[in-house]
């Protein structure tokens, strides 16, 4: 008799989390205004900066090839293929849903990039007021 009470329980804990998955992803799925988008911009120089991801040399070696992470927030979806973002910095921008280049920004992307925008501040403040 104990077995099946074990069994059962152990049943019912994992058919809850189940269900509270199933639900917690359909929520995520769906973008609502506030939510944090990340995205990828491609871009090119010969001294890239800290944010600087995925580096690569050009054929030649004088320049180089990376990917920099903006986080952007949710204004308003526009219809099922369109989003209006703006920027940390107050710019407001329309991107399209299905970009390769584009996904809800997950809980330590946020986590990494505020970090990185806030030490980011605290230098500019500090470099400004010496």
């Amino acid at each position: 008799m104990n077995v099946f009470l074990i069994c059962a329980s152990i049943i019912g804990v994992v058919g809850g989390i189940f269900w509270l998955t199933i639900i917690w992803l359909g929520k995520r799925s769906e973008l609502q205004p506030g939510d944090f988008l990340i995205y990828r911009v491609p871009e090119y120089s010969n001294r890239p900066g800290p944010a600087a991801q995925d580096v690569y040399p050009s054929p030649k070696g004088e320049s180089y090839y990376y990917v920099v992470r903006k986080l952007l927030t949710v204004v308003r979806v526009v219809g099922d293929e369109m989003v209006e973002v703006t920027t940390p910095a107050g710019e407001h921008r329309m991107l399209s849903l299905k970009d390769p280049m584009l996904h809800k920004a997950g809980f330590i992307e946020r986590l990494n990039i505020r970090l990185h925008l806030d030490d980011r501040l605290i230098r500019s403040e500090v470099g400004s007021s010496a």
